[in-house]
């Protein structure tokens, strides 16, 4: 199981490992250093950059030797998190200051300092 930081957390986020059924999967090889575990399964939002985002991740992950399937979630935010709860997915590119929103009911906490809305972020997720 992965572990996120607080900063990488707030760029994109990891839970339970599974593999969506509809997902593809890309395995670089080539990492002699990577650690044995799950496929990290990428989840994308419905929106041009979250899929950009999602597959320059997962090409990344690839080539330094993790499995990565990706999968298209069909929707946006609300089904990243129930998919993190289900497993379908354990890592999404996420922004830090809609994420932080999106969990607290937009209580208008995040802030133009990344540092304290990645901490603010880091907080509400280690809640959940």
């Amino acid at each position: 199981m992965f572990r996120p930081t607080p900063i990488l957390f707030a760029l994109c986020l990891l839970g339970a490992a599974a593999c969506g059924s509809d997902a593809t999967v890309t395995d670089a090889g080539g990492g002699a250093d990577v650690p044995e575990g799950p496929t990290i399964t990428i989840g994308a939002q419905d929106f041009g950059e979250s899929a950009i985002l999602a597959e320059i991740y997962g090409q990344a992950l690839a080539e330094a030797g993790y499995p990565v399937a990706q999968q298209s979630l069909g929707g946006f935010r609300d089904l990243v998190y129930t998919t993190f709860e289900s497993g379908e997915i354990n890592f999404a590119p996420e922004y830090a200051a809609s994420a932080l929103e999106f969990l607290n009911d937009n209580a208008e906490q995040a802030t133009g300092d990344i540092d304290e809305t990645a901490g603010l972020l880091a907080a509400e997720a280690e809640a959940r």
